[in-house]
């Protein structure tokens, strides 16, 4: 797992020290940006993917480079294999100063997973509604399909105002996390347009009531196409609300 944390300034602030404690949020990942923010992303997207290339070149290489070792004899090797071996100069390829590793130095033998936190940057172009081939709304997208043209990765949109976020992008919205908040019916109203194919405005107004009593709670809301029914509905990650079978869809 890699966490990136994209925020507009945000990212080591006193008001986010809890980001300290994320083991997979690395230093260099609480990316801060003002300018350009569109095209910083891009970039950040091109690097992820650069990565997961370079990793999957080296798992090529290994694997060839355990052939040669198996066999003790180039002529059990095709001719592209011999190639990458004297490309690499026969090199292992846990010595390779070249191979892929994470932060800590750690080896990277998998494409990992990624985290990206879009952290409320709305007003910026990230979010514009006018550019035409704005990148967040492309990849919201596409990140619902699978192509090799695209990498593992969670999307996390955080904003305090829910409709300034595009359509296009709310759509795609798997999961609702809502936390205590003074514009309760906004919150309530906001999030129910989106989700009204599977629960109404007054079942999330019961949940939402009820749960933000609670020190730290936090209301999940999942209309994830592969989710059952009786499960949707949680306070925080693991604990599952029992809804009220008239409220099942």
């Amino acid at each position: 797992m890699r966490t990136i944390w994209v925020s507009g300034g945000t990212s080591r602030s006193k008001q986010n020290s809890i980001l300290d404690s994320l083991k997979t949020l690395h230093d260099d990942d609480r990316i801060d940006v003002e300018e350009n923010v569109d095209k910083r992303l891009k970039e950040i997207y091109e690097e992820i993917k650069l990565e997961r290339d370079l990793i999957e070149a080296y798992n090529i290489y290994r694997k060839v480079y355990n052939k040669f070792m198996k066999s003790k004899s180039l002529g059990n090797l095709n001719v592209d294999e011999l190639m990458l071996l004297e490309f690499k100069n026969f090199i292992d390829p846990k010595e390779d100063p070249e191979a892929p590793r994470d932060k800590n130095d750690n080896l990277l033998y998998h494409p990992r997973m990624i985290f990206l936190v879009i952290d409320d940057l709305i007003g910026s172009d990230a979010f514009s509604s006018v550019k035409r081939g704005n990148f967040l709304n492309r990849l919201a997208v596409k990140s619902r399909h699978e192509s090799d043209e695209l990498v593992g990765m969670n999307l996390f949109f955080i904003t305090q105002s829910f409709k300034a976020i595009p359509a296009v992008i709310r759509k795609q919205t798997d999961i609702f996390v809502l936390l205590k908040s003074a514009s309760r019916n906004y919150i309530i109203d906001a999030i129910g347009e989106e989700v009204g194919s599977h629960f109404s405005k007054e079942e999330i107004a019961i949940y939402y009531d009820e749960i933000m009593k609670i020190d730290y709670g936090s209301l999940i809301l999942s209309i994830h196409k592969k989710e059952q029914p009786e499960n949707r509905v949680r306070m925080g990650w693991t604990s599952i609300i029992e809804r009220d079978k008239k409220y099942l869809v």
